[in-house]
């Protein structure tokens, strides 16, 4: 007998999708058909769409430093009930996860916390080389650096990064980078200053798609001189797509993600969201 039968739901197959049944057995999809079998549990899902456990590989919940946005309980929590049974947290937290023993003592903390399965992700800043290697041993699956300066620990400049990826190659695990152009981020963040504009939407103008393509590109030609399998967050320029296609052409290790937010949101909506529309790169104009 199955452990667990979902019946009559929704099924996506290579043919499209189906009304089916499917029977689990130790955790794993063993049977689906139209009549379904006796199972130890019994779940009528009435025509809803079945699907696996989600997984989201960029999640922030700020835990520890910052719980007053979010913690991993409640990280985890949403992501539940969303449909998401795994996520990979990024290491920007307070402190940053840039050492072994901070991904031991991280792990630790947040194990209990966790109601779904969790991965974590390894800062690899300027100040923490002598730590990629540990970190790889300790269990962390990929790094992350930063292209500005924001996050000082885990920052790094062309040369520090070059470093690093040659250090993470002989790891055989992928590097995150946060990709946007420094001196053009800081310049824009010193104009909207000088022209007192303080609004939702300065942030968009002036931290512009340049910013994030040229980055971009720099970041692939440094991870094919280093051979590493390069992932590049949140995008959310056309220009920067165009540059990771015209790298992947070319054979180039190099993968990207955009978020929810790029997807569904524009600078049209920063008047109703105010603050809440401030995310890093900003939204784009539609």
């Amino acid at each position: 007998m199955l452990d667990l039968v979902v019946r009559n739901g929704i099924v996506y197959t290579p043919y499209g999708l189906v009304s089916a049944s499917i029977g689990v057995e130790d955790g794993k999809i063993a049977w689906m058909g139209r009549a379904a079998p006796e199972g130890e549990r019994i779940l009528d899902v009435d025509g809803k769409l079945i699907l696996p456990g989600m997984i989201d590989m960029h999640v922030h919940f700020r835990d520890p430093g910052s719980p007053e946005r979010e913690d991993f309980e409640t990280g985890t929590m949403s992501a539940a009930a969303g449909g998401v049974t795994t996520v990979a947290e990024m290491p920007n937290t307070v402190p940053p996860v840039t050492s072994a023993e901070r991904l031991r003592e991280k792990r630790r903390m947040v194990e209990g916390k966790a109601y779904v399965d969790f991965a974590l992700v390894a800062g690899a800043g300027s100040m923490s080389r002598d730590e990629i290697k540990p970190l790889a041993e300790e269990g962390a699956i990929a790094y992350k650096m930063f292209m500005i300066s924001r996050f000082k620990e885990l920052a790094v400049s062309d040369a520090d990064m070059l470093d690093n990826l040659l250090l993470i190659a002989e790891t055989g695990l992928p590097c995150l980078v946060h990709a946007e152009n420094e001196d053009l981020v800081s310049r824009g963040v010193e104009r909207a200053r000088s022209l007192g504009r303080r609004d939702p939407q300065a942030h968009s103008e002036f931290r512009p798609p340049l910013a994030e393509a040229e980055a971009t590109a720099r970041a692939i030609l440094l991870a094919e001189e280093a051979s590493v399998h390069l992932h590049i967050c949140h995008m959310t320029s056309s220009e920067a797509l165009a540059i990771l296609s015209w790298a992947k052409g070319r054979g180039v290790k190099v993968t990207g993600e955009t978020s929810p937010c790029y997807l569904f949101l524009s600078t049209d909506d920063l008047g109703r969201l105010g603050p809440y529309g401030k995310v890093d790169p900003p939204l784009r104009a539609p």
